[in-house]
C-alpha cells in the first residue's frame, strides 16, 4: 500500500495516519496490529468497501515481522 515494509515503518516518528480511499483497510489493520501506538482512520466513499472493512476490523489477522503493506 504505501510501499514500504513494517521494518522501515518502525524508524518513522509518525503517530497518526489517515487513509484516504482505504478499500478493505487491510494495510491499516497490519499497521495498528505492529504499532499499536499509532492511530488513525481509513476513509472510502463506496458501500461495498465500508461493508467488508466492517467486517475485516472484526477477524483476527495474523501479523508477520517485517510484512509489507
Amino acid at each position: 500500500m504505501w510501499g514500504i515494509n513494517t521494518t522501515d515503518f518502525r524508524w518513522h516518528p509518525i503517530k497518526r495516519v489517515a487513509d484516504l480511499d482505504s478499500g478493505n483497510v487491510r494495510a491499516l489493520i497490519i499497521l495498528f496490529k505492529v504499532f499499536p501506538e499509532v492511530t488513525g482512520i481509513g476513509i472510502d466513499v463506496r458501500a461495498k468497501d465500508i461493508d467488508e472493512a466492517q467486517r475485516n476490523i472484526l477477524k483476527p489477522w495474523p501479523v508477520r515481522e517485517n510484512q509489507a503493506l
